[in-house]
């Protein structure tokens, strides 16, 4: 079995070219062998591209399948999205500086790779069904996958495990799609900018970053700050442990945007071939 190991600024993953269905990777025991760090390859999920055989989405180059490193099918994983436009065009799908566009659990996307400065655009859902204050700092949206997010004014205090293992207790029950939470720190001096952590239930622990948490994190932030007036473009930057990913928006609500963006580097890291695990 032949693979590709992508990295979106440490978030990892395995990709296969699917497009066959000649590997079967129903069994969540067999993912999440593969995603060990110790005795697999080890990653943060595993990307199936799969041919996109419905009629709604016949224009799509191919199928975005996203499996979290406990085996589960996840909803859709920003940076994944983004590491697939270069793995796209590893397979002659598509090429750079053209859009590319697939589907994924949450729809249709498109992405894009700018030949000058390497970076990925993908262009992620409308948030359209708002944001919901949880309590106090705490907020809900949904940018493809469930996310919380909440403010602190440290992170390096935060104890995101013991944290989001207490969440996952609490919500993961009976909801198969799982979540994300951005712990956010905001930055007085940069209005344009944050710092976030985050935790992926599916991979149960703190991830080096998380493209669905990003933006959520920077819409939640722009609504915060600021009442809505009238439609206008917004772009923050998210410093996360090795780098920085960009939101870009036209915001069209008091709690709504539409052509949202999540740019930033993806990296092929090797490719190999499975012979046994």
């Amino acid at each position: 079995m032949e693979f590709s190991k992508y990295n979106a600024l440490g978030n990892n993953f395995i990709f296969m070219d699917n497009r066959d269905r000649r590997i079967d990777v129903s069994q969540e025991t067999f993912v999440v062998r593969l995603c060990e760090p110790r005795t697999g390859i080890g990653a943060d999920g595993l990307v199936e591209i799969r041919s996109c055989e419905n009629a709604q989405h016949r224009y799509c180059v191919f199928e975005f399948v996203y499996h979290c490193s406990d085996g589960r099918v996840g909803g859709l994983c920003g940076n994944g999205g983004r590491c697939a436009v270069k793995f796209a065009i590893q397979l002659g799908l598509a090429s750079a500086d053209e859009d590319v566009t697939f589907c994924a659990c949450d729809g249709e996307h498109v992405g894009r790779v700018d030949s000058q400065s390497g970076l990925v655009h993908l262009k992620m859902k409308d948030i359209d069904r708002g944001i919901d204050r949880v309590v106090n700092n705490n907020y809900q949206i949904f940018t493809g996958t469930l996310t919380f997010v909440a403010y602190f004014d440290d992170l390096e205090s935060v104890d995101v495990q013991q944290d989001g293992d207490e969440l996952r207790k609490i919500y993961d029950t009976g909801h198969k799609e799982g979540f994300v939470k951005a712990y956010v720190q905001t930055c007085p001096e940069k209005t344009s900018e944050i710092s976030m952590r985050s935790y992926e239930c599916g991979v149960n622990g703190e991830t080096l970053a998380c493209g669905t948490g990003a933006t959520g994190a920077a819409l939640v932030t722009v609504s915060r700050r600021s009442a809505f007036t009238e439609p206008t473009s917004v772009k923050v930057n998210v410093k996360v442990r090795l780098g920085t990913l960009t939101v870009t928006a036209l915001r069209v609500g008091e709690r709504k945007f539409s052509d949202v963006y999540l740019i930033g580097p993806a990296c092929h890291v090797f490719e190999g071939v499975l012979r046994d695990l």
